[in-house]
C-alpha cells in the first residue's frame, strides 16, 4: 500500500462474513487491515540464501527454521492467530537410512524435499531437521484453537497421502511410512526452540504408538485425535 509520503509498506488484509441472510447471502462483512512492513523486514534476515540451505535437500536446516518461528510466533500472537508446526519422520518402519548406497538416500531426501514443496506450497517454511525429519510451520490458520487444531490435523493428513505416493530412486520405488507430531503455537515466553522440541516429542510418541501415527504434543486434543483418525 503506498502511503501519503510515498512511502509502502506491507499489508496483510483480512475478511470475514460475519452473518447471513435466510437464503445463505452474506449480509455483513468485516475486514482488517495489518501493518506487515517491520516484519518483512525482519523475514528478510532468515530468507535462506541458497549457499546456505542444506546441501542434499536445497532446504532452510533447523537454525534458520528457529529463526522464522521466532518471528512467526510473536506476529501470531499480536494478531491474535493459530499456527501450528508439523515435525514428521519418513524412516518410521524401513530403516530406509541404513541402505548400502548413499547416492540413493541423497536422491530420495532431495525427492522428498520437491514435493514437501510442492504440497505445501503456503507454508511459511519448510525444514530439514536431520536424517529423514522434517518440519512445517504452517501460519495463520484461524483464531480459534479448537478449530486450527483440526485444521492442522487435516493438513497433516492431506500430507501423509502425498507423502505416500511411491517414490522413484534410479531404478527403484520407495514407499514411505510416516508419523507425525503436531504443536500449535503462539506461545508468548516459550523459546523457538521449544516449541520446535515440542513438536518432535509428539513425533516421537507417534512413532511408539500401535494405533496411530499422528499425535498432538496438547494431551487435551487427543479426544479430537481419535474422533478424526
Amino acid at each position: 500500500m503506498k502511503c501519503y509520503n510515498g512511502e509502502y509498506r506491507w499489508i496483510l488484509s483480512r475478511g470475514q462474513t460475519v452473518s447471513w441472510d435466510t437464503e445463505g447471502n452474506p449480509k455483513r462483512v468485516i475486514g482488517t487491515h495489518t501493518d506487515l512492513s517491520l516484519y518483512r523486514e525482519m523475514l528478510k534476515e532468515v530468507k535462506v540464501d541458497s549457499e546456505l540451505s542444506e546441501n542434499v535437500t536445497d532446504l532452510p536446516d533447523r537454525e534458520q527454521f528457529l529463526l522464522h518461528i521466532e518471528v512467526e510466533n510473536q506476529r501470531l500472537y499480536d494478531q491474535k492467530m493459530q499456527g501450528a508446526l508439523i515435525a514428521f519422520n519418513c524412516d518410521r518402519f524401513k530403516h530406509i537410512s541404513e541402505l548400502p548406497e548413499t547416492n540413493k538416500i541423497n536422491e530420495l531426501l532431495y525427492l522428498v524435499a520437491r514435493r514437501l514443496e510442492q504440497h505445501h506450497s503456503n507454508a511459511n517454511f519448510v525444514a530439514h531437521i536431520k536424517g529423514f525429519e522434517f518440519v512445517i510451520s504452517i501460519d495463520d490458520i484461524g483464531s480459534d484453537y479448537e478449530a486450527a487444531s483440526t485444521a492442522a490435523l487435516q493438513m497433516t493428513k492431506d500430507l501423509e497421502s502425498a507423502l505416500q505416493v511411491p517414490f522413484k530412486v534410479f531404478d527403484e520405488q520407495f514407499m514411505l511410512n510416516c508419523a507425525f507430531g503436531l504443536t500449535l503455537f503462539p506461545a508468548i515466553g516459550v523459546q523457538a526452540s521449544t516449541l520446535l522440541h515440542q513438536s518432535v516429542r509428539a513425533l516421537k510418541m507417534a512413532e511408539q504408538a500401535q494405533d496411530t501415527n499422528i499425535q498432538f504434543y496438547d494431551d487435551t486434543l487427543s479426544t479430537l485425535l481419535q474422533e478424526n483418525q
